[in-house]
């Protein structure tokens, strides 16, 4: 998992975070988000994540799911990058064909991009806004309105949101208003795009659609962007074209951080909420589907475990990814109870630290940093060095995310012939899954 950002054409930066599994639609927004707030210094103007499937092919998904010139090239010089290849091809948000791609390299940093839209829909209406004629160019997954007018540089967002009203494209999935300007050197631009889903308004730096946009309707080929440098357009029967100088700014790997937590250990309390947050968001999707209140997470896992057991927390960028928490099996009275009525346990329960709670987020699940995992070896290693001889865990029968990582890593076994039906329990969570498996292994 890395972090990229990238610059089209001198401005625009795309942040791009490559993922092994795609997200839903609420965590793209979501994640997205925090990319771009942790990125503000670079001045990022939009973020995305670019997904290597299970086939090897690549997808690129933007956080608000539009459609984007710029940030499709940027994926382009990721992928190149990250196959060592020229010619690539991938999919992306807001355009139903596959983009075609081509990197030449000028420098370690700098490159020559072009991306082919085959088949990129490409709408063309006239409309009166406030006396003035307008051209509504519609691309599928953006729509620009280009104005042959004076910029309003100081009331540009007003004026962004007056046209989308006028206009009643406040249901579409991202909109630009691109204010032309003729000179002897050519047509410049500036684009205020609005992204809906996740609210954000860019005066860019440089646009990609929007140069598409602009080149349909004047028929310049050479669109000088708010940056000074110029973005290529080709528009014919089968394809739209977009060339320019694209430039790495950033480069990083994602790093990820391990902390046993105490009640002395520095910021608890923010850990804290950020334990309640994730445990909530992780526990509330498939295949659990469980619904907690803050302060029974808060009593009965954080602070439970936190007196009796012990409590990992992985951190990247400053922020909790992910959780695990263990304990003696002698304390967690429903697990001990129901195993303590089995026959010929595999195992002394005196001495077995039960694996109570793990929890990732969505983001770095089936990622290269294997952050499950490594919260696994953190509470096995903790349960060593605390004299416990074996561990247990239990999850659902079904679908469970973390019981194919246990047997395939750590040579766990399944207690053969032990099922635990819990829906009759008032005491447990109700949850999509109401059969319990039970797995062990050696610490």
């Amino acid at each position: 998992m890395k972090t990229y950002i990238i610059k089209a054409a001198g401005g625009n930066p795309t942040v791009i975070r490559t993922i092994k599994s795609e997200l839903t639609r609420t965590n793209y927004e979501l994640f997205g988000g925090e990319l771009m707030l942790k990125n503000e210094k670079f001045g990022v103007e939009q973020a995305g994540f670019l997904i290597k499937k299970q086939d090897s092919r690549y997808h690129f998904e933007m956080s608000g799911g539009e459609f984007c010139g710029n940030a499709a090239r940027s994926a382009a010089l990721v992928i190149s990058l990250l196959e060592n290849t020229q010619e690539n091809s991938f999919t992306m948000s807001g355009f139903e064909n596959e983009v075609s791609s081509y990197v030449k390299k000028i420098d370690d940093l700098k490159f020559e991009v072009t991306c082919d839209f085959p088949g990129l829909p490409l709408t063309i209406t006239n409309k009166m806004v406030a006396g003035i004629q307008v051209k509504i160019v519609d691309l599928g997954g953006i729509v620009h309105v280009v104005i042959d007018s004076l910029f309003p540089k100081e009331s540009h967002k007003e004026e962004h949101l007056k046209i989308l009203k006028e206009l009643s494209l406040g249901d579409r999935d991202a909109v630009g208003v691109i204010w032309i300007n003729r000179t002897k050197d050519g047509i410049s631009i500036d684009p205020v795009v609005w992204v809906k889903s996740i609210d954000t308004y860019f005066h860019e730096t440089s646009c990609g659609s929007g140069s598409i946009a602009v080149s349909a309707t004047t028929g310049e080929k050479s669109i000088i962007q708010p940056s000074g440098e110029i973005i290529s357009v080709e528009i014919n029967d089968l394809k739209v074209t977009l060339k320019s100088e694209m430039q790495i700014a950033f480069e990083e790997d994602v790093v990820v951080d391990y902390i046993l937590l105490k009640n002395t250990s520095k910021d608890l309390e923010r850990f804290r909420k950020e334990f309640i947050f994730l445990y909530k968001d992780s526990f509330g999707g498939p295949p659990y589907f469980e619904k907690y209140d803050d302060s029974w997470i808060d009593e009965n896992v954080f602070d439970f475990h936190l007196k009796g057991g012990c409590i990992f927390v992985a951190i990247c960028e400053s922020k909790v990814i992910g959780l695990a928490c263990a304990i003696p099996v002698n304390m967690e009275r429903k697990v001990s109870g129901f195993l303590s009525e089995q026959e010929n346990l595999p195992f002394d329960i005196d001495s077995t630290v039960y694996m109570s709670e793990l929890a990732v987020s969505s983001l770095f699940r089936k990622c290269d940093l294997h952050v499950g995992s490594n919260l696994v070896k953190k509470r096995i290693a903790w349960g060593k060095e605390n004299n416990f001889d074996s561990y247990v865990m239990r999850t659902a029968e079904k679908d469970s995310n973390s019981k194919n990582m246990y047997i395939n890593i750590f040579n766990a076994k399944i207690l053969d012939g032990v099922l635990q039906n819990v829906s009759e329990d008032p005491n447990e969570i109700d949850s999509e899954s109401d059969q319990r498996i039970y797995l062990y292994g050696k610490v």
